[in-house]
């Protein structure tokens, strides 16, 4: 197939081991504009996937590119623009489901890697390798354990994407101060809750998260920690971040860790500390 992708040169990746990183150039890219193109890379991933069919396994079934559209409303001024928040380095998209952000992001000219874990990939990460194959894209694709004592493939990224992941990890206290130490900034989004199931008790100001039973959330055992939004804040300040910009959509008015009508998401920016 034709190869749509932007080339931009790609320099050579350090050596193993090496905690330097080699900057490119940086590019304006406003949160506003990839939203606009999300639009038309949609079709063309629903695409790659008929191409590749589905019969040796089921795709994600989330719109990961509706992602853009929330950053859009939640991004300020002076953290609008994607290019100056990466300043010339890799992206890290972590937990990459399908790896529809990563495709995209690469498509706007931006080098690339990409983190899942064959065992709680909804496809065992077998449908972000055959749209790379596919999309013939120089995304650098890896298979990491955020619930080990992970290491990540490069030592410095400028931005790192952590989108709808935190609730779906044992350690997320690790994960997030692990990544604090490699980026700049951080995309975040996560489930919280204001309210306990029962509606008895009020969470949203307590520094808390609510460890949900295997089947309580959404009938998946891959979900652990839902907090609420003022433990959000604590983890993130006790990990080496600070909070930019914030957000929160779906159940605004009285949400739960447990119910699908309770669903609140908070979406934020983070800039690291370290």
């Amino acid at each position: 197939m034709l190869n749509f992708f932007k080339r931009t040169p790609r320099p050579e990746a350090p050596s193993s081991g090496t905690q330097s990183v080699i900057r490119g150039a940086i590019r304006e890219c406003s949160i506003a504009q990839l939203k606009t193109d999300a639009e038309p890379f949609r079709a063309t991933f629903a695409r790659a996937q008929e191409a590749i069919g589905s019969s040796e396994f089921g795709w994600y079934p989330y719109d990961s590119l509706s992602n853009f559209a929330v950053l859009d409303a939640i991004l300020t001024e002076g953290f609008r623009d994607l290019g100056a928040l990466a300043g010339g380095r890799p992206i890290l998209d972590v937990g990459c489901a399908d790896g529809a952000t990563s495709f995209f992001l690469a498509s706007q000219g931006f080098e690339v890697d990409t983190v899942d874990y064959p065992p709680t990939n909804f496809n065992g990460m077998r449908g972000v390798r055959a749209l790379a194959d596919y999309f013939k894209t120089a995304v650098s694709i890896h298979s990491v354990d955020l619930d080990s004592q992970f290491a990540l493939p490069r030592a410095e990224y400028g931005l790192v994407l952590f989108l709808g992941l935190l609730y779906h990890l044992k350690n997320p206290f690790y994960a997030l101060e692990k990544l604090s130490y490699s980026a700049k900034y951080c995309l975040l989004s996560t489930r919280v809750a204001k309210l306990d199931p029962s509606k008895a008790h009020t969470l949203e100001s307590l520094p808390v998260g609510y460890l949900v039973a295997p089947e309580e959330t959404n009938n998946d055992p891959t979900n652990f920690w839902i907090f609420s939004k003022a433990g959000l804040a604590r983890l993130v300040s006790r990990t080496g971040w600070k909070i930019e910009c914030y957000g929160h959509f779906g159940n605004t008015t009285d949400s739960d860790p447990a119910t699908a009508q309770g669903d609140e998401r908070a979406f934020c920016l983070l800039s690291s500390l370290r």
